[in-house]
C-alpha cells in the first residue's frame, strides 16, 4: 500500500481554487448549487431558467380558475348581454332592483359575456317577471315569535335572441328556503338574510340557463 500524500499549504490552496471553479461552473450550467441540492436532500432542483417559466404557468392557472367559469360551456355566437330591470307582479316593492342587480354581479364574475345596457346593443336579451312571493310562518314560539319561517319565490325569465326576435328559452322556477331566526335578530334582519339567499340562489339559476344556448 502507498503512502498517503498530505498535501501543503500551497497544495490545499490550489485544491480549493479547483473546488470553487467548479462549484461555479455546476451553478452557470444547472442555475443551482451543490449546497442547495445537498440542504433540500433532493438532486433535482429545478433550474433558475426553468423556475420563471413554471411560476407563469402557475400564476395563468390561478387566474383562470380565479374567472369563475370556462368559456366552453358557452355558446361563441354571443358576446353581449342585457338585463333590464325585472317585472315585479307582486306587492314587495323594489325586490326586483336586487334581483336584477345580482344577475348582473354574476354575469360578470361568472361568464365571458359583456353586460351591455341597451338591448339593442346585445346579442341576446335576459328579461324576468317575479310572479309570486311568500313568507309563511312555519314555527312560532309561545310569545307567538316567528322561529321558523319560509321564503317561496318563483320567477320566470325569457331569453330572446335580439336580432332575430326569437325566444331561445322561457322558463319558471321556484326556490323555496326555510330559516331559522337567531335569538339576536330581529324579524326584519332575518327577513332581509333569508331574501339575500333566495335572490342568489335564483341569479345563479339564470347563469345556468345560458349555458343551455351552445
Amino acid at each position: 500500500m502507498g503512502k498517503r500524500v498530505i498535501p501543503n499549504a500551497f497544495g490545499r490552496e490550489k485544491m480549493m481554487k479547483e473546488n470553487h471553479r467548479f462549484h461555479r461552473l455546476h451553478r452557470k450550467n444547472t442555475g443551482y448549487s451543490i449546497q442547495d441540492s445537498e440542504a433540500s436532500g433532493n438532486p433535482c432542483i429545478l433550474p433558475e431558467c426553468f423556475r420563471g417559466v413554471f411560476c407563469i404557468m402557475f400564476l395563468v392557472a390561478i387566474t383562470t380558475l380565479g374567472c369563475g367559469y370556462q368559456s366552453s360551456i358557452y355558446s361563441p355566437q354571443v358576446a353581449t348581454i342585457a338585463v333590464p330591470i325585472f317585472e315585479n307582479k307582486t306587492t314587495w316593492r323594489e325586490m326586483e332592483f336586487d334581483l336584477t342587480s345580482l344577475v348582473h354581479r354574476e354575469i360578470k364574475a361568472r361568464t365571458p359575456f359583456r353586460l351591455v345596457s341597451r338591448p339593442e346593443d346585445a346579442d341576446i336579451v335576459i328579461l324576468g317577471e317575479i310572479v309570486s312571493c311568500r313568507r309563511p310562518s312555519i314555527l312560532e314560539d309561545t310569545a307567538d315569535n316567528v322561529v321558523i319561517y319560509g321564503s317561496v319565490m318563483t320567477l320566470n325569465i325569457s331569453i330572446k335572441d335580439q336580432k332575430t326576435g326569437k325566444s331561445l328559452i322561457t322558463r319558471p322556477n321556484t326556490i323555496e328556503n326555510e330559516f331559522i331566526r337567531g335569538a339576536s335578530e330581529t324579524v326584519s334582519e332575518a327577513e332581509y338574510r333569508a331574501r339575500a339567499q333566495t335572490y342568489e340562489q335564483l341569479a345563479r339559476w339564470v347563469i345556468s340557463l345560458l349555458e343551455e344556448l351552445r
